[in-house]
């Protein structure tokens, strides 16, 4: 969807005012946003300039592609691979594209810019947000000393009041009981807003069964698209405890596979196919994101709610949630992956620099080069 915009199309505009970029180095997805104040100039995905899927191989190739659109930041936000931002910053300089401040965000951040992606996307003034993923961004454990702990996000809610002030209401943190210690859980027990457990959230179950009926971890949408051929099985163990919305310990594992020595009877069961595991899946996310918009109705009542993160992705779902709560101004982030990850961060550093009450929503997602219809014409004929 995104793409490169012709130089001559911008490079007049981008003399006068702020010039933000910021560049997200996730495992996957990579990104980067440019913007001039509020507005946004273009988003670049890497994998468009790859043409590798989901790319996330270092260095990036559209990082040389920031020149046509600007030889100047004046705010630059390096955001999820701290390793990587002095290689970035290297870069930039030998393209000569001069750079008046740099901030780097550390990995904390990750949800809060998925949060960011969508409400600033949504254009409301205020604003439930709610994001879900399989998992991103690790937790701090001391805040005196700063110290990542071994947590990370899964599940967030923020409460939006003003474009600058996001509050965190509600976290859920996935933690490894191999790698955790007595002291990081005594400490996020005195946070009323953290949950933490070892047990999978959705995301991670959505993904540990893509993971099971061949797909990769990136594959989500063709679990999706799996499930509406499938049908409730009774042979299929539940996947989450009781009426909760934590996984079935006893059917998946901490590193988010199926535990299959307790439940042998799901290998190459012709009587249990892929699609009824995906169907089951899909009925469990369904479930679970009812279960976590009532709670982010009674943390945050507000009937403006953005959904963001991976699991936003799910047009099935959405569809759904629109259907069952019609009272509720939904926007699901159509960035709400890890693409979405630098708008998010662009956005929210932006806001919180200036406090700028001028908002810019996300009108559309077209902001690649455009083409006329003669031009399109002759480029089929080739192939004809």
């Amino acid at each position: 969807i995104f793409g490169w915009a012709p130089f001559y199309s911008y490079i007049n505009v981008l003399k006068t005012k702020m010039i933000t970029v910021a560049i997200s180095l996730s495992n996957h997805d990579l990104s980067i946003t440019i913007l001039k104040n509020e507005k946004l100039i273009t988003i670049l995905e890497e994998d468009r300039a790859s043409r590798i899927k989901h790319d996330g191989i270092f260095p990036l190739k559209s990082i040389f592609k920031i020149k046509n659109f600007t030889t100047y930041i004046d705010e630059l936000v390096l955001i999820n691979i701290p390793l990587l931002y002095d290689i970035i910053i290297e870069f930039l300089q030998k393209e000569k594209i001069k750079i008046k401040k740099i901030t780097k965000y550390p990995n904390t951040y990750h949800h809060i810019f998925h949060a960011s992606s969508g409400f600033y996307g949504s254009g409301f003034k205020d604003a439930t947000c709610l994001t879900i993923d399989s998992y991103g961004g690790n937790f701090i454990i001391d805040p005196i000393y700063d110290k990542e702990g071994k947590g990370v996000h899964t599940t967030n809610i923020y409460q939006v009041t003003s474009t600058s002030n996001f509050v965190l209401k509600y976290a859920n943190i996935f933690y490894n009981p191999t790698v955790t210690t007595p002291y990081d859980i005594d400490f996020l027990s005195f946070n009323k807003n953290i949950e933490i457990n070892n047990s999978l959230d959705i995301g991670m179950i959505y993904d540990a069964i893509s993971r099971y009926v061949g797909f990769n971890t990136l594959e989500a949408g063709k679990t999706m698209g799996l499930s509406s051929y499938g049908k409730n099985n009774p042979l299929i163990p539940p996947f989450l405890y009781k009426d909760t919305v934590y996984s079935n310990m006893n059917l998946f594992k901490g590193n988010r596979s199926l535990n299959i020595k307790l439940n042998p009877e799901i290998i190459n069961n012709p009587s249990i196919p892929s699609q009824d595991l995906a169907y089951k899946a899909q009925q469990t996310l369904e479930e679970v994101f009812i279960k976590r918009i009532k709670q982010s109705l009674s943390l945050s009542p507000n009937n403006n709610i953005v959904i963001s993160g991976g699991c936003a992705l799910n047009v099935v779902n959405n569809y759904k949630l629109k259907k069952k709560f019609p009272h509720i101004n939904f926007y699901f982030d159509p960035i709400g992956g890890d693409i979405g990850q630098s708008y998010g961060a662009a956005k929210y550093h932006y806001y919180q620099l200036t406090n700028s009450l001028k908002l810019e929503s996300l009108k559309h997602l077209y902001h690649g080069p455009r083409y006329s219809k003669e031009d399109l014409l002759n480029s089929i004929k080739k192939y004809v």
